[in-house]
């Protein structure tokens, strides 16, 4: 499903609803995060870094990894199921 929504914060945003299978993410270790691991309830960010080491996971969906990555935002509806599921995971 895909949804927009006509409030000033949004403008100009779609969001596209999603299943999704996995929240927990392992940064890679050519990143200069300061982590080594990530939830992501939604792909895509209106915030606009131009340094985000996610960008290019928008490139996976067949969307635009510049102006597509701000605009465009796929959440994951299930999220906190998923996150239940995964966290309790022994692995």
């Amino acid at each position: 499903m895909t949804r927009t929504f006509d409030t000033p914060e949004f403008r100009g945003i779609t969001f596209h609803e999603v299943r999704a299978r996995s929240l927990v993410n392992q940064v890679p270790g050519a990143s200069r995060m300061p982590f080594e691991w990530t939830v992501n309830p939604y792909r895509g960010c209106s915030h606009a870094c131009v340094y985000c080491f996610a960008r290019k996971t928008h490139s996976y969906l067949d969307l635009d990894t510049g102006i597509g990555f701000d605009s465009q935002i796929v959440v994951k509806v299930n999220a906190p199921e998923v996150l239940r599921r995964e966290l309790a995971a022994r692995s």
